[in-house]
């Protein structure tokens, strides 16, 4: 068994590189790729808003017989570790068949590339930017993966767990339904807090208004969903290299901003779940795939939630109220049956106590991990 270091210029081992969960999970139903164009983003230094400022590497393991068995991504993430002051470093896209020695092979390999640039930690795993799957799952293997969360087999905590690494924190994904339970009391605040505080929900109506929007969306995420403190704020470039795929599937309706005398303060984004379609193509938008999205799209009854959150100065003056209201309002306006309310932070104890009191049913659970690696 051997461990190479891959260059972006290596097609062919960039491609075994992305072709490697394809092997582990084609038939595991509950798996849902990840688009082929953003795993090849990850491998593109020129166009990736990340390696302006920060740099990665990327590790492929090889069994005896010299196929594909494990891989592993490493990040020095700079504007992180320049506004915390740290000498952290990511771990992401793990990936391994059961075998104990090829996990322990790839990160070894990924933690002397971090220390050779001076990092005393790996933290993760988390990607290039605030909005890729983060975490390994530990509960809910039996429930489908909800559209931009990873899905991952039961061995895999137990192999980071063997290579030192300790849990650092959770994140809990739940379904909500039409049927879920909402307190009326919630919609009698809201319309309240509205009309006394000069605060408006405003829609989208077209994917112009939402692209034209972009500037205070990223302001937004950088300011309200910063429960995790291991974020650096998103670039306007960043936020839309993001949106480029999402913008397919949007529905205008489904996305909302929240403003207090016309200047945004919160914010909804809730997509059609598509991940049947993501399945079907495998990831893949060409030649037919994005066909499938969109079709998918029109049909689905499966929403996802991305991302709900509301400035931290408006969170006690009832501006939570009108968050959560929205957030209800935005399923029950759909023809949904249901929404996944994806990757909420275990420390957002307020949040969460508030959205089980709706009746959502957090059924997954995801788990962030760090090490200590300067005495590698």
């Amino acid at each position: 068994m051997q461990v190479f270091r891959i260059e972006s210029e290596n097609r062919r081992q960039v491609r075994e590189f992305l072709n490697l969960p394809e092997t582990l999970y084609h038939s595991n139903p509950n798996w849902v790729p990840a688009f082929r164009s953003d795993l090849k983003a990850y491998f593109n230094r020129d166009r990736n808003p990340f390696y302006k400022h920060s740099g990665a590497a990327f590790f492929l393991a090889y069994d005896d017989e010299s196929k594909p068995a494990g891989r592993l991504a490493v990040l020095e993430p700079v504007k992180v570790n320049e506004r915390l002051k740290t000498k952290m470093g990511f771990f992401f896209l793990y990936e391994c068949i059961e075998q104990l020695e090829v996990s322990k092979a790839l990160f070894a390999a990924g933690e002397r590339w971090a220390v050779s640039r001076g990092l005393d930690m790996l933290y993760g795993p988390k990607g290039f930017t605030a909005l890729d799957p983060i975490g390994i799952l530990v509960e809910g293997f039996e429930i489908p993966a909800a559209m931009s969360t990873g899905y991952h087999f039961p061995y895999y905590q137990d192999y980071i767990l063997a290579s030192g690494f300790e849990p650092a924190v959770d994140l809990l994904t739940g379904t909500l339904t039409k049927d879920s339970s909402f307190p009326e009391r919630i919609h009698w605040i809201s319309e309240k807090v509205q009309q006394e505080r000069n605060i408006r929900v405003v829609p989208f109506r077209s994917r112009r208004e939402m692209l034209r929007s972009v500037p205070e969306l990223a302001m937004l995420f950088n300011q309200a969903l910063g429960v995790e403190s291991v974020n650096a704020p998103m670039s306007e470039d960043e936020i839309r290299s993001m949106v480029r795929v999402l913008m397919l599937i949007a529905q205008p309706a489904l996305i909302k901003m929240i403003t207090k005398d016309d200047e945004p303060i919160g914010f909804v984004l809730a997509f059609p779940d598509v991940s049947k379609a993501i399945r079907s193509s495998r990831g893949r938008l060409l030649p037919f795939g994005w066909l499938q999205l969109l079709l998918e799209a029109r049909r689905t009854k499966r929403f996802a939630i991305n991302g709900i959150g509301i400035l931290e100065e408006h969170r006690g003056a009832g501006g939570l109220a009108v968050l959560y209201n929205e957030l209800y309002l935005t399923l029950r306006d759909t023809r949904g049956e249901m929404a996944d309310v994806i990757q909420i932070w275990v420390e957002n104890e307020k949040m969460l106590r508030t959205l089980r009191g709706f009746g959502i049913d957090f059924n997954r659970k995801h788990r962030m991990y760090r090490k200590r690696i300067d005495m590698v």
